[in-house]
């Protein structure tokens, strides 16, 4: 018995050794865990900016808007209220990509690498467009080792300029969703900083399609 028994036991053995190991996530995987939400298909949510332009000129300003969201990869920042030269950068110049639930259908990541981030190890995603290439010739955007998601994300253009982005995460409905954010822009003409306060979040409301027409 004892022989069976042995047997028995280097056959489990030769078996679980000649089983393959489980694949680890792909670096397209982890982001799409990163910012998945339970049943949401769609959202809208007012935010409200506190911005600070240095260049050209310096001066403070609030302006208001309203962030959208609709799966899988429509996503917009409409500007409802602004004035002066404040108003005419955010609806003229930058396309703040503010929703990360649009980021897996945006962007192929093409590395992943682990970092020390500011509330413990995080995994930082580098990817490109996808599609035709545009203006954006990379991505970087890090998962936080506490909330599991996005905590930041920069990309940087063939002109030089650049766009970062951070986010204080907190639980929404059945997903973890930005609360607050900081946004830094620097272009060789231009350059601001802002703090965003997201408001309250309605899910799965109907957004008209035009919210989302490149203007």
């Amino acid at each position: 018995m004892r022989l069976f028994a042995s047997l028995a036991t280097l056959t489990m053995l030769a078996t679980a050794l000649a089983a393959p190991a489980a694949a680890s996530p792909t670096g397209d995987q982890i982001l799409a865990r990163a910012v998945a939400v339970a049943g949401v298909r769609s959202y809208t949510v007012p935010v409200q900016f506190d911005v600070h332009l240095h260049k050209p000129i310096g001066l403070r300003a609030a302006v208001e808007g309203n962030v959208d969201y609709q799966a899988p990869r429509d996503g917009a920042l409409a500007i409802t209220k602004a004035h002066g030269l404040i108003g005419g950068f955010f609806k003229g110049t930058y396309h703040l990509d503010l929703v990360p639930q649009v980021w897996p259908a945006r962007y192929h990541v093409t590395s992943v690498a682990h970092v020390a981030g500011p509330d413990g190890p995080a995994t930082v995603l580098n990817a490109i467009p996808r599609g035709q290439p545009g203006d954006v010739t990379a991505v970087a955007i890090r998962i936080g080792a506490h909330s599991q998601a996005p905590d930041a994300a920069s990309w940087t253009y063939s002109d030089g300029s650049s766009i970062a982005l951070t986010f204080a995460n907190g639980p929404v409905g059945k997903g973890v969703l930005p609360r607050t954010a900081t946004v830094h822009v620097d272009k060789p003409k231009d350059k601001l900083d802002a703090t965003v306060t997201y408001g309250a979040y309605a899910f799965n409301a109907p957004i008209d399609p035009g919210v989302f027409a490149t203007k």
